[in-house]
């Protein structure tokens, strides 16, 4: 059976490399895209190009159109999940 040892620089260079990734991993958390791409929008909603349509067509949707394709505002799509979201009868 082999026995490892750990010392103190050991852990603090754990230490210090866990506390960078954890850093990282917020910055990125706080700084999400702002923009998604069609298909990512409809991915994520689990929709059909004719419904991301409608939801652009009805405002539902916040976009912008850069030369041929459409741009979808990441809080616009939060805020209709948001909206749509249903709380099961256990949780209430």
């Amino acid at each position: 059976m082999k026995i490892d040892l750990v010392t103190e620089e050991h852990f603090s260079k754990f230490k210090a490399e866990m506390i960078a990734a954890m850093t990282d991993l917020l910055q990125n958390e706080r700084n999400p895209r702002q923009w998604l791409k069609g298909a990512e929008v409809k991915e994520l909603l689990q929709i059909s190009t004719t419904k991301l349509t409608d939801l652009r067509i009805n405002g539902a949707l916040t976009f912008t159109l850069y030369g041929n394709m459409y741009y979808y505002d990441i809080n616009s799509v939060y805020e209709q999940m948001e909206k749509n979201k249903v709380k099961c009868r256990e949780c209430a």
